[in-house]
């Protein structure tokens, strides 16, 4: 790096850190939201729930499958789920679009990325990227978009897609960020869900890639490291239809030295499900084992015959139950370890719901099983979904009391988008209880 070069990066640097700490700083965030001192509350909130005058009121259907079910993981009731409002319009609309993500830096500060795409077609086509938000960790995520009080200023877009570079033209959001370095906690690695559409709107119609970028800046500013996971059934952008890989989700473990996660793969060739090579839309693994100067290793894909640096015969991680026919695809997961189980968990969407899955080697997962059934917060099965009805989408489990989204304990919030069927969405929350069994 030339002296020029690493003064405009220090400039650049310097320039996010005041944005930000202006913005979302200890005493600052704190204070606009909360008021000041340690005696500061959280806000009352006075928003109507996601079944509000706009949907419609919950139907008698009740899945029984569900209630008789229990899985370890217990969602709040829909009368009790809260859709936010945030004043993004423009500049990220489409919030949450993606996992969130979130870590702690050596000076105690939280910093969040979230995903989002722009629902201004006026805007320069760097609107569908990345947006870091900062607090000083008194403050959750949940809290300060319940507020109310949420702007554009309090984020602060650190990476963007490229129209030089093809895998990411027109979308680009980091997923999962990993600190491998303990002596340098704002030297940070992260995966991403990158889309090269038929054009920046086409936000059916793509095909995805996952990505390597590295930050050396705590994740004020990021660096392209290129492809990391491509699908093995990709077609070009076009025809209405996504394809590749996307929507990783990934956490380090500091003790055996590899980065595990999940992704989706989303075949372009459509089969009838009599085809001894139907594939649906699902989830596969993969690991990473980190290098002595904290940069991941190659992929390897979890296959027929265990781990493998090659694609041949990939066995899905969590695939769509062949008892449980009615979800018709896995997609979208979170992971962490969770302290309260002493295993690792996942949180995902399919046709009739979230759901909840298990395991103890981020290999072989527990059937899923559904948390949240559309029908039941008010909404339908994706593939019914009628336009204005409640669709949601895009789920994170988050425990803001650990020091970042790769871990969570007995209790968090379950945080997912949802808005009018393909209209701006924005956050919704639930609390969340792990029951161990």
């Amino acid at each position: 790096m030339s002296l020029e070069t690493g003064k405009r990066h220090d400039r650049h640097f310097r320039s996010a850190r005041r944005l930000i700490t202006n913005t979302l700083g200890a005493s600052v965030l704190a204070a606009s939201l909360y008021g000041s001192g340690a005696q500061a509350q959280s806000p009352s909130l006075d928003i109507e729930g996601c079944l509000g005058a706009n949907y419609p009121a919950i139907t008698e259907t009740v899945n029984t499958e569900v209630v008789n079910l229990k899985p370890e993981l217990r969602l709040a009731s829909p009368e009790n789920e809260i859709c936010h409002t945030m004043d993004l319009l423009g500049y990220m609309s489409y919030v949450p679009d993606g996992p969130i993500t979130f870590w702690t830096t050596a000076e105690g500060k939280k910093r969040y990325l979230l995903t989002g795409g722009d629902f201004n077609p006026a805007k320069e086509w760097t609107g569908n990227a990345t947006y870091l938000m900062e607090t000083d960790g008194s403050v959750t995520l949940r809290d300060a978009i319940a507020s109310g009080e949420m702007t554009s200023d309090n984020f602060l877009q650190v990476f963007t897609p490229d129209l030089d570079v093809q895998y990411r033209r027109h979308y680009v959001g980091i997923t999962s960020v990993f600190q491998t370095d303990p002596n340098n906690l704002d030297h940070l690695w992260g995966i991403t869900h990158a889309e090269e559409r038929t054009d920046r709107n086409a936000s059916g119609d793509y095909t995805s890639t996952v990505g390597l970028v590295e930050s050396t800046s705590g994740g004020l500013t990021w660096e392209d490291r290129g492809i990391l996971i491509t699908g093995t059934d990709v077609k070009a952008p076009g025809g209405g239809r996504v394809s590749g890989a996307g929507q990783p989700s990934a956490i380090y473990n500091a003790e055996t030295d590899y980065i595990n996660g999940l992704y989706i793969e989303w075949p372009a060739t459509i089969r009838e499900k009599t085809d001894p090579d139907y594939k649906p839309d699902q989830i596969y693994a993969f690991r990473m084992k980190v290098n002595e100067d904290g940069s991941p290793g190659p992929v390897e894909y979890w296959t027929e015959n265990g781990f493998s640096e090659t694609k041949e015969n990939l066995k899905p991680a969590i695939p769509v139950p062949e008892d449980k026919p009615e979800m018709i695809y896995t997609a979208l997961p979170h992971l962490s370890w969770n302290t309260e189980l002493n295993q690792y968990i996942a949180v995902g969407e399919s046709d009739n719901g979230f759901w909840f899955s298990k395991s103890d080697d981020l290999v072989t997962w527990s059937s899923p099983e559904i948390v949240y059934d559309f029908i039941q917060y008010g909404g339908q099965p994706h593939s019914i979904l009628q336009v204005g009805g409640k669709w949601d989408s895009y789920p994170s489990l988050l425990d803001e009391s650990q020091p970042s989204s790769q871990i969570t304990g007995k209790n968090g919030t379950f945080v997912h988008s949802s808005g009018d069927n393909r209209t701006a969405h924005e956050p919704a929350t639930l609390d969340a209880t792990i029951v161990a069994k």
